[in-house]
């Protein structure tokens, strides 16, 4: 993956983001942010954290060929989206509610709280997923403290390459 800083192409002042790419699509990251990948045959998926991390923070982009999802409803992302928060342990979250991104995609996304197994602490997750031909984008965003404003900077990014 390659990372150089971008412009989002507004006139806001918004969070400063730097490029990457997965699967044909590019998009910005917390600028400064570093990644890993700990992607598997069945999925591309990236992490970003700030190398100070007091607040657990993390960004984690996932790509899943997922073929029947190509045609997916808003009502059919919902119901997957409700069903990926509940595996949570002690999760609450909002009922999913559908997004467009200035660059088309249209999507889900929800917010809420878990605690993660052996933690006291609870922790904020923002996700949102949508279609990207016949792969599956899912966006998270976990702290303990959540940056709205970063997290629909990030997912406002989305755009795909070469077009």
């Amino acid at each position: 993956m390659i990372f150089l800083t971008f412009a989002l192409g507004c006139a806001s002042s918004g969070p400063s983001l730097d490029k990457a790419s997965i699967g044909g699509l590019a998009f910005g990251t917390p600028s400064g942010w570093t990644s890993r990948d700990v992607s598997s045959p069945q999925r591309q998926m990236f992490e970003w954290s700030p190398a100070d991390n007091e607040r657990k923070e993390s960004l984690t982009v996932v790509r899943s060929d997922r073929p029947a999802m190509a045609k997916a409803t808003p009502a059919q992302l919902q119901h997957l989206m409700r069903d990926a928060q509940r595996a949570l342990p002690d999760a609450s979250f909002s009922a999913p509610i559908s997004f467009t991104t200035r660059h088309g995609f249209r999507g889900v996304r929800t917010e809420g709280s878990f605690t993660p197994p052996g933690s006291s602490l609870r922790y904020r997750r923002i996700h949102a997923t949508f279609v990207d031909g016949t792969a599956l984008i899912n966006v998270l965003v976990t702290s303990r403290e959540i940056d709205r404003e970063g997290f629909d900077a990030v997912l406002d990014s989305f755009f795909r390459e070469g077009v």
